[in-house]
């Protein structure tokens, strides 16, 4: 798990370097961060594909956490 990161960053730079616009790669990857993890838009109301896409952004696992403990949940509680 701990490559996903660092190959989510490597790519980002990789794009940064061929389109010579490190903000408008960075600005577009963040926003899809944050609508696959599910903090600007219920997950359960995303698409099939973008549903899928999810469990590739290792975020969402602290995205879940941290809802679940806002929620008065159990930081180890499903």
């Amino acid at each position: 798990m701990p490559a996903r990161p660092s190959a989510f960053g490597l790519a980002l730079g990789a794009l940064g370097l061929r389109f010579r616009d490190v903000f408008l790669v960075s600005n577009v990857a963040s926003s899809a961060r944050l609508h696959l993890t599910g903090a600007a838009v219920p997950w359960e109301t995303l698409p099939g594909w973008m549903r899928t896409a999810r469990e590739l952004v290792p975020l969402i696992h602290a995205a879940d956490a941290a809802r679940r403990l806002t929620a008065g949940a159990a930081p180890h509680s499903p």
